[in-house]
């Protein structure tokens, strides 16, 4: 029961950290263009992902050419072009709304995969789709 009760705190909180993220992003917005922020950001993380590394026990991945090419790819389409895309709209919209937009990932999510992925053998939605859709679709019409 123990590894349970971790993993839910785990990832409650996850939530908060990635729901503090559209009001931090409208904090940094209104005072660095979103490309300096973006780098501040990750600038700021690295150390402190540095010291996690070291604290847990885990070593630093050793990974091929091939490897190193996808994940440099998936960090420039991914961390930093979501997250200076996320500063820049926030600047132009309000933090409710950014809220909002940023809650349909999960369908949207869904969308590109099924679009974009070759795997055709996988269901268009997983169970953590579905739940992700749903909550979106519940928390649109909570006042």
């Amino acid at each position: 029961m123990k590894g349970k009760f971790q993993a839910y705190m785990y990832l409650a909180l996850a939530m908060l950290m990635v729901g503090s993220t559209v009001v931090a992003s409208k904090i940094i917005a209104s005072g660095l263009p979103p490309f300096t922020a973006t780098a501040l950001r990750f600038a700021l993380a690295f150390p402190v992902f540095l010291i996690l590394m070291r604290v847990s026990g885990v070593a630093w991945p050793k990974l091929r050419r091939a490897e190193w090419l996808i994940l440099l790819i998936q960090a420039v389409a991914g961390s930093v072009g979501y997250t200076s895309l996320l500063i820049a709209g926030v600047r132009l919209t309000s933090a409710a709304d950014a809220g909002v937009i940023i809650g349909t990932l999960p369908i949207c999510r869904c969308g590109y995969r099924h679009l974009c992925a070759a795997r055709t053998s996988q269901p268009f939605f997983t169970d953590g789709d579905r739940a992700g859709c749903c909550w979106r679709l519940v928390d649109s019409f909570l006042p």
